[in-house]
């Protein structure tokens, strides 16, 4: 998991992606890095489950279950979605800008 997130998520979030990870069943990860990615949704099915595992775009890293069904078996993916460091610049800059006056 860190190899894949590029150590960007804190152990705690790895722990609920853990948690999440039935040893049961496939999953596959996706890695987005826009905060209006599609792959966050159901990309429009309508029998695909969406689960929020943590997280909120508008705030930093987010991880979200889709579940949906095909030929006899469910399929789930694990989007996590990593803001870029020019996002994490800005977001700071805003806030000295904010503290400043």
């Amino acid at each position: 998991m860190r190899q894949l997130t590029g150590d960007h998520l804190t152990d705690q979030q790895r722990q609920l992606i853990s948690q999440t990870v039935g040893c049961c069943q496939q999953y596959s990860f996706q890695l987005c890095y826009e905060p209006g990615a599609p792959a966050l949704t159901a990309n429009g099915d309508s029998q695909a489950a969406v689960y929020r595992i943590f997280g909120d775009t508008a705030k930093g890293p987010t991880a979200v279950l889709v579940r949906t069904p095909g030929q006899g078996e469910m399929s789930n993916t694990i989007y996590i979605y990593l803001p870029t460091q020019r996002e994490e610049k800005g977001d700071d800059t805003r806030q000295e800008e904010t503290s400043a006056q």
